[in-house]
């Protein structure tokens, strides 16, 4: 009798697993398709905007609620703006719309993944202003924070993030808390600007 209730109990256990599993796939395939079709809405609408003279001054049709599918939507349609060359007004639009006041205060979250995501986000935005918020990243002990920090801020280009980055090459390079390449493509991508500060710390 006992051998009997515990197979009947691994079988539903089994069946539940299995149902769980379904409805999950099953959720998140149609969460994909809601999110493409969100992507075509949007972006034939940021393109008539930008066709009609620019879409930054025309936030309100594109506010979405925070964390939403069409907040994320927004989102991935203004960085494909920015890599067809749109940078300045996509830009001002991510600040319009509140995408980089939430990925800053997403930066005091306790989950690394949340954190690095946040600062990727940032650097990807190219809003200058957030310089002063991903300074303090530079300081964290995980070595994937750090990464995408010095990516981040050289994005960003302020000369604020490339002297902080200088400072702490030592540290950084000598803990091996993050790669050449990473620190080299870094360095690059602030340009010649970096020269001066390079050789003063040598």
């Amino acid at each position: 009798r006992i051998i009997t209730i515990t197979i009947s109990s691994l079988l539903l256990v089994i069946v539940f697993l299995l149902i769980a599993s379904i409805f999950r796939r099953f959720s998140h395939d149609r969460q994909y398709r809601q999110l493409d079709e969100l992507r075509l809405f949007y972006r034939d609408r940021l393109a008539m905007a930008a066709a009609s003279g620019g879409f930054a001054g025309l936030a309100e049709p594109f506010c979405t609620a925070p964390g939403s599918l069409a907040w994320r939507a927004v989102e991935d349609v203004l960085f494909a703006f920015m890599a067809d060359g749109t940078d300045g007004e996509a830009r001002l639009l991510f600040q319009r719309l509140g995408y980089v006041t939430y990925y800053e205060e997403r930066l005091a979250a306790r989950n690394v993944l949340i954190k690095a995501s946040a600062i990727d986000k940032l650097g990807r935005m190219r809003c200058s202003s957030s310089t002063a918020n991903l300074l303090p990243m530079l300081d964290h002990q995980d070595p994937e924070i750090l990464a995408v920090t010095v990516r981040a801020l050289s994005r960003l280009g302020a000369k604020e993030g490339m002297l902080a980055i200088v400072e702490r090459l030592p540290v950084l390079l000598g803990k091996s808390l993050v790669t050449r390449k990473t620190m080299e493509t870094a360095l690059l991508n602030f340009g010649e600007a970096a020269m001066p500060a390079l050789l003063e710390y040598r």
